[in-house]
């Protein structure tokens, strides 16, 4: 009962600031099927989430990916270029689901075809909607932010 209270209050606190929660953005639309994200029925590709391991992306200068198409295609699109090389090399596995859909990955890339050494690393994720400004208007476009490590 505090917590409806609390709740009821803090709501009608922020609308009388002039500040409200948008309920006008969907909920992030992806699902997980065999420990695999998937969007618009497909697999998300491990190279998506390899872009966010911290020895691939620059020490970590990248900080969101598309997933959907923002204006011609995203990550997930089929003839998408994985910029960091061979996607072959590279996997992930969810490790733990968090609130808010958030993630604890475990991404890793092989050194070569058949080697098992290479490099992994622990990746905290959220799916999210990013707005993307088209000229006459605004996309919401599903994207994988990295928060940290685990």
């Amino acid at each position: 009962m505090q917590k409806l209270i609390f709740t009821l209050i803090t709501t009608f606190s922020l609308v009388g600031c002039g500040l409200q929660v948008k309920s006008d953005i969907p909920e992030p639309d992806y699902a997980i099927k065999h420990n695999q994200f998937v969007s618009n029925n497909e697999p998300i590709p491990a190279g998506c989430f390899a872009q966010l391991m911290t020895n691939l992306n620059g020490d970590n200068t990248t900080a969101a990916v598309f997933i959907e198409s923002a204006n011609l295609r995203g990550c997930n699109a089929a003839n998408y270029p994985y910029p960091g090389g061979d996607e072959t090399l590279i996997t992930y596995s969810i490790e733990k689901i968090l609130p808010t859909h958030s993630y604890q990955l475990k991404v890793c890339e092989r050194s070569t075809e058949g080697s098992m050494s290479g490099s992994c690393d622990n990746v905290l994720v959220k799916f999210t909607h990013l707005d993307y400004q088209l000229p006459n208007s605004t996309k919401q476009v599903l994207s994988v932010i990295k928060l940290g490590e685990w």
